[in-house]
């Protein structure tokens, strides 16, 4: 292994600690600022001339979205607009009482052909639904009863079967205690992780009880986070600062040409309340149509109905 991979592989690890000491948190820091393109660079290497996952294509990419507000479904139709003109497909993290509350919204996700994820019943945390508590913090009986209940909700209500599942808030917010309970629902993956804290360096791995787990791709600038629109950006109403956005972007471009260039994959999520206030959304999507001959934009379910076609 030559020393450029040696030195991403020693910095993943300070990721991968649940309480890194002092140098640990010094090393994210450095990487953030001097060092960010060069370690994501280094840590999709270890992808390149692993056998190829992706069907006639370089890499591969998820757009997922997280349905938590009223304002993520009043931006919905400008979003599925814009994904429908580049022809692309993508998953949405729903709660089940979003789904009582207005199921004709996703039932026109399904019907325009996307993916509904299992994102909890009350998605705990959510100033509407659950304020007080986060997923973590509540009880291994009470986690189980958030993700049947949505189950058998979206089921019902929508006529629809998820296979899959995201812990509200991932990363620090996830709990190993839920693959049991997907496995035991007949679910096949969750998106729950983030990429750097992960095996596989950044690729869907399985994790406990047989159930996949696709990460999310880590931001370069903010290596212990995930590319998300909520946490870049000022909380405000307005639109985003176009130096952030174009910054936002930019980072994003570039680890899509790492992956075609190493066989990776990559996992995004965005707020669709944010979608209104980012001038280049439309720009982006259609830069992804751009690389359809390339990339492989899909969805969880999709990715895995393809391996299992192919024996993956």
């Amino acid at each position: 292994m030559n020393t450029r991979l040696a030195l991403a592989d020693l910095a993943a690890s300070a990721f991968r600690k649940d309480r890194p000491g002092l140098a640990a948190k010094a090393l994210r820091r450095i990487i953030g600022r001097v060092w960010s393109d060069g370690f994501a660079s280094a840590f999709y290497s270890h992808n390149r001339g692993k056998p190829a996952l992706w069907p006639g294509k370089s890499a591969c990419l998820t757009l997922s979205f997280d349905c938590d507000h009223e304002a993520d479904y009043r931006a919905m139709p400008e979003l599925l607009d814009a994904l429908a003109g580049e022809g692309l497909s993508a998953s949405f993290a729903c709660i089940a009482k979003w789904v009582e509350l207005d199921p004709d919204s996703h039932l026109e996700l399904i019907r325009r052909g996307h993916e509904l994820v299992n994102h909890t019943y009350t998605h705990p945390s959510n100033s509407r639904f659950h304020p007080d508590e986060r997923f973590n913090e509540i009880t291994p009986g009470a986690r189980r009863e958030e993700i049947e209940m949505a189950d058998r909700i979206i089921r019902v209500r929508l006529n629809y079967r998820p296979s899959g599942f995201r812990t509200p808030h991932f990363g620090d917010s996830h709990t190993r205690d839920v693959y049991s309970v997907l496995a035991g629902i007949g679910y096949r993956y969750s998106s729950s992780r983030i990429s750097i804290q992960c095996p596989g360096y950044g690729m869907p791995y399985r994790e406990s009880d047989g159930i996949w787990e696709f990460p999310l791709s880590f931001d370069p600038a903010y290596p212990n986070t995930c590319f998300d629109t909520y946490n870049r950006f000022p909380r405000t109403d307005g639109p985003v600062p176009a130096e952030q956005e174009n910054a936002f972007f930019g980072r994003i471009e570039k680890i899509i040409g790492m992956a075609m260039d190493t066989g990776s994959y990559v996992n995004l999520y965005f707020d669709p309340s944010d979608i209104g206030r980012l001038g280049r959304f439309r720009d982006f999507i259609r830069f992804l149509g751009s690389l359809k001959t390339r990339l492989w934009v899909a969805p969880y379910e999709r990715i895995l109905n393809e391996w299992s076609r192919n024996s993956v």
